[in-house]
């Protein structure tokens, strides 16, 4: 599985961030995409996940199994937001189950898949916590263990390790690789130079794309 950008473009006003952009990312892969503030970093992502309409071009979802097309959509998607939006006052493990309840399991399974989300993310023990007491780090990690949750074929995170110290980025980052070993396809918005070396590919956005391999 696939989502495939063809002749994306997007303008912001006078600004135009993107024109003609043919680009995809498969099940598996842990992208990339860099650039300086306000070059298009997030507005990829939002266009990528279906979140946001191009002002041209198609965004795609490629089933190889099935061997056709059909347009991407959001409910494929899971999203780790700057800020990580946790609700501070619920438990750890309300938090994490949000993602799957919101895919449509029952309580009780997302509850199941819950519990190990965060044993993945070695939080199992803050599990009954308030997530507003928990470190930076710790609320990120939250954060991902909630989109694992969903179950969804897409995560896409939005500068994922902007607060964190090397330590957290560290965990982190690897989390990430290991969800898109898993089959998973990881989309990362980031000016880490740190998180390049883990990804299969680096997008770069500076007035145009270009892909790194």
């Amino acid at each position: 599985m696939r989502v495939r950008l063809t002749g994306v473009a997007k303008r912001f006003g006078e600004r135009q961030l993107f024109e003609n952009l043919d680009v995809e990312v498969a099940a598996g892969e842990m992208v990339a995409v860099m650039g300086p503030s306000g070059s298009g970093k997030t507005t990829l992502l939002t266009i990528m996940s279906a979140l946001l309409e191009p002002d041209a071009g198609q965004v795609e979802l490629v089933d190889d199994d099935l061997d056709h097309l059909r347009p991407m959509h959001a409910h494929l998607a899971s999203w780790i937001p700057q800020g990580n939006n946790m609700l501070g006052a619920r438990t750890v493990l309300d938090n994490a189950m949000i993602g799957a309840l919101a895919s449509g399991s029952d309580r009780f399974h997302a509850e199941e898949l819950a519990e190990h989300s965060l044993q993945r993310m070695r939080i199992e023990d803050r599990r009954r916590d308030r997530a507003a007491v928990l470190s930076g780090g710790e609320q990120q990690r939250l954060a991902i263990a909630r989109a694992l949750c969903s179950g969804r074929p897409f995560l896409f995170a939005d500068e994922p390790t902007g607060s964190l110290d090397r330590s957290n980025t560290e965990m982190v980052v690897a989390a990430l690789r290991r969800a898109a070993d898993e089959g998973i396809a990881v989309i990362i918005a980031t000016h880490n130079l740190a998180i390049a070396p883990h990804c299969d590919r680096v997008f770069v956005i500076d007035g145009n794309l270009q892909v790194l391999t």
